[in-house]
């Protein structure tokens, strides 16, 4: 193993200067990573507090400080209208201690708009959720379902707290953008984030609005409705086309738990189950944004050449931890199996007609059948090697 030196004038701003252009290819890069490979190439130590100051100085060069980033903020808003018409972006701003402060960021690309116009079905998602990093806030997001069910990005917004202002000041941009005009055309699916429905009340009182199932489901196991037989319950439920069907799932519900059937007493069918889903909307999906990526990536038509290949290596692997050797059928050697053997004989050579030869004594009979694999590759080995009548009887029966 080569020596490792402790060299003091290895130092944070010179492992930054030296590392900047790998950093600049690779922002997220790991740290414990970076400082393998300073050890491995410099043959110093380098503690791992020491890589992470080094990484933070090359990234805080690199794309500038959060201050810096956003003063830039009106710059990339200008950017945007000019190579997007038609788009609407909106930074709002707040007085504190005298200051300026960054409130709120919207954007809705001018494309993304007219598509959703065009083509999309009138259904709506909008989630929110926390932004990681120094500065936190929280992200905004509307997302549509295009005709083959695909999800459709319409707008996002980032704002410092998520309430009924942060969210009705949201909904009402939105509202302008898209030209929402017949409100009661629309459907709103949510996960009933905090003040999100006395926004709905306020800025579209007249749409249909659902709930995720997926969130729904989470809330009812924290009622204490756990295990495989309420969740199955649950989403028969939600599954069901028509309002007998629907009943009848309720009723499998009542039976598991009176408890559990009260528990949506005050949760509207309309907002959860396709059997009272309004048609204006054309589509039925009850999960929210992320919930309805992981189903779509479920309901892949065919795994890609990837997957499969992981899921070769999973095999081999799997007989490699039971300590299994396959072995052929036809020759016995381990290794491959009767597919990829070697002496495998093809099946118009294993078909013989009717025919009765005598071999030293012995009758042998062959029909029109198909001879054993092992009786064929024995009569073959004995015909390259064997002399006199015997041979010959064998190559004789072998033309037949």
């Amino acid at each position: 193993m080569p020596q490792i030196f402790e060299v003091k004038n290895v130092k944070t701003n010179w492992i930054k200067d030296k590392y900047l252009q790998k950093f600049k290819s690779d922002p997220k890069r790991n740290v414990k990573g970076f400082r393998v490979d300073i050890i491995n190439e410099l043959r110093v130590n380098v503690s791992r507090h020491q890589a992470y100051r080094a990484k933070n100085a090359a990234l805080k060069q690199l794309e500038g400080s959060p201050e810096w980033q956003y003063s830039r903020l009106w710059d990339y808003s200008e950017e945007i209208r000019k190579t997007n018409p038609g788009s609407t972006v909106i930074v709002g701003t707040e007085q504190v201690d005298g200051e300026e402060r960054f409130s709120r960021f919207y954007v809705c690309f001018g494309a993304l708009k007219a598509g959703f116009k065009a083509g999309c079905r009138p259904i709506i998602g909008v989630d929110g959720c926390h932004l990681k990093g120094p500065n936190g806030g929280i992200l905004l997001t509307a997302i549509g379902v295009d005709p083959n069910n695909n999800l459709f990005p319409i707008a996002y917004a980032v704002v410092n707290k998520e309430c009924r202002e942060t969210w009705e000041w949201f909904l009402i941009v939105l509202k302008h953008d898209l030209n929402i005009i017949r409100e009661h055309e629309y459907t709103f699916m949510s996960d009933k984030q905090k003040g999100l429905m006395q926004a709905f009340e306020e800025v579209f009182p007249g749409c249909d609005h659902r709930f995720c199932v997926r969130h729904l489901h989470n809330n009812f196991k924290q009622a204490g409705f756990r295990g495989l037989a309420f969740k199955n319950a649950l989403w028969n439920a939600a599954k069901s086309c028509t309002v007998g069907e629907w009943k009848m799932r309720m009723q499998e519900m009542k039976n598991l738990s009176q408890q559990a059937y009260d528990w949506f007493n005050d949760k509207p069918a309309v907002q959860w189950s396709r059997s009272h889903f309004s048609e204006a909307s054309s589509c039925d999906m009850l999960l929210n944004n992320g919930g309805l990526q992981r189903q779509e990536r479920r309901e892949s038509d065919e795994p890609t050449l990837k997957n499969k290949q992981k899921s070769k290596r999973k095999q081999v692997q799997k007989i490699k931890r039971h300590q299994t050797t396959v072995h052929c059928r036809t020759c016995g050697e381990p290794g491959h199996n009767t597919a990829k053997c070697p002496e495998r004989v093809p099946l118009a050579t294993q078909e013989m007609t009717e025919a009765t030869i005598n071999m030293e004594g012995t009758s042998v009979r062959a029909g029109k059948r198909k001879a054993p694999t092992n009786a064929v590759n024995r009569i073959e080995r004995d015909r390259d090697t064997s002399t006199g009548t015997q041979g010959a009887n064998i190559s004789h029966l072998c033309n037949l």
